[in-house]
């Protein structure tokens, strides 16, 4: 799904990319928000870098800029986000992503009754096709 960059603010683009570039140097700056990179009791930083083949992937990394805060709209506040790369921001943005489908798909205001109606009404929309039948 593509972002809605309405919600960012105006001068987003500039300071996404001084939080990759400039701050993080184009690496990914994850000590473990995402759940992974932690060794013993110390968090070590995620080895990808921007432009590169993808240590723990296929494909080339590209920089991301992930929010640790759940302030909406998005903030701009540099100690609320990290350069991440694309594995990481995804592990770091799932918690979150998880919650909002949860109340998207199931929400638990409407009764099982107007759900199941409701699809009813969808299915006899459509135009009923025939049965496939193996070649």
């Amino acid at each position: 799904m593509p972002t809605d960059m309405t919600r960012y603010p105006a001068d987003w683009t500039l300071f996404s990319a001084y939080i990759r570039f400039t701050r993080a140097r184009g690496q990914c700056e994850c000590t473990g928000q995402c759940g992974l990179h932690r060794k013993g009791r110390s968090n070590t930083r995620c080895l990808e870098q921007h432009g590169h083949p993808a240590h723990f992937a296929k494909g080339k990394i590209i920089l991301t800029t992930a929010h640790l805060c759940n302030c909406n709209p998005p903030c701009n506040n540099p100690n609320h986000v990290i350069a991440a790369c694309q594995r990481c921001h995804l592990r770091i943005d799932a918690p979150g992503k998880a919650a909002r489908r949860k109340l998207t798909y199931h929400p638990t205001s409407a009764p099982p009754q107007a759900a199941k109606s409701s699809a009813n009404a969808i299915s006899a929309s459509f135009p009923q096709l025939p049965p496939q039948t193996p070649p």
